[in-house]
């Protein structure tokens, strides 16, 4: 994996909850990860989450805590494919894009080891960008 990226802390967002991060990050990792490979689109999505539940949001409710969840492929043209590639093999599922990590555990890694009030950030893993926002 590749370093970690932390965004800025902000003093007007509220401390995000570690269990509502964890439900963002399994409804996410299993509507938009499993079962695909590298040569998907990036994937991106709003997720509103509470303690024992996520959905995906709209924006219509408020809600306290809202997450921008993305997989992003890397630029193969800047980067070259043999350098994602170098450590992996050949494919690459979002899921579990190299043994003993899970796109769960990864998203949940970035927002506990970014000290930044619970607002996320995002790490390179392989060919991929996985990252976390917290919207509010």
């Amino acid at each position: 994996m590749g370093p970690l990226s932390c965004i800025d802390s902000k003093k007007d967002v509220k401390q995000s909850h570690h269990k509502a991060v964890d439900q963002a990050a399994r409804f996410f990792c299993e509507g938009n990860a499993k079962g695909i490979s590298q040569n998907y689109p990036n994937v991106h999505k709003t997720i509103a989450a509470t303690e024992s539940s996520a959905e995906a949001y709209s924006g219509t409710e408020s809600k306290d805590d809202v997450y921008d969840i993305a997989i992003t492929q890397l630029d193969q043209e800047q980067f070259g494919q043999d350098t994602c590639l170098a450590h992996i093999g050949v494919t690459m599922e979002l899921d579990q894009p190299i043994p003993d990590y899970n796109c769960e555990g990864i998203l949940t890694r970035i927002w506990q080891d970014c000290n930044n009030n619970g607002r996320g950030g995002s790490i390179t893993v392989g060919c991929f960008v996985y990252s976390i926002t917290a919207k509010y």
